[in-house]
């Protein structure tokens, strides 16, 4: 079986296509990353290097999923803490945006906006590794 990619751009925004075999419908705008073993996208857990946010709620027939991932761009990502402005943000075990609060931490998106628990932040998806703490 050969994986369907696709590349699109909108507003700026760099969104690509992969499959997945997980039921993602609950995960729109939590960070997500390609499993190793088959390269298909599955939601991010404890601090994991993430691929980018799901901007699609992928479920149904498992042969037939797509994951739309923003890889680059603005987005939306749920948080499951209070963030402001600036923060760099990780993902937590649920896949939800945290403030990095330890030095080695790996981030996924930078926030553009206030937000607290369960609020979906402009973020600015961006990827790297935190010197020191953000919190």
């Amino acid at each position: 079986m050969t994986m369907k990619k696709s590349f699109t751009t909108e507003a700026g925004a760099i969104d690509i296509s992969l499959p997945t075999d997980a039921d993602l419908s609950t995960f729109q705008y939590h960070y997500v990353k390609t499993d190793v073993t088959d390269g298909k996208v599955v939601a991010c857990g404890l601090n994991e290097k993430p691929l980018g946010i799901l901007q699609n709620a992928p479920d149904g027939d498992p042969d037939d999923r797509t994951a739309i991932v923003r890889i680059g761009g603005v987005s939306k990502l749920k948080v499951n803490e209070t963030v402001i402005p600036g923060n760099f943000l990780t993902s937590t075990s649920g896949s939800l945006g945290e403030v990095c609060d330890l030095a080695g931490e790996e981030y996924g998106a930078r926030s553009l906006a206030d937000g607290v628990q369960n609020d979906l932040v402009s973020v600015l998806v961006c990827f790297g590794e935190v010197e020191a703490t953000d919190a």
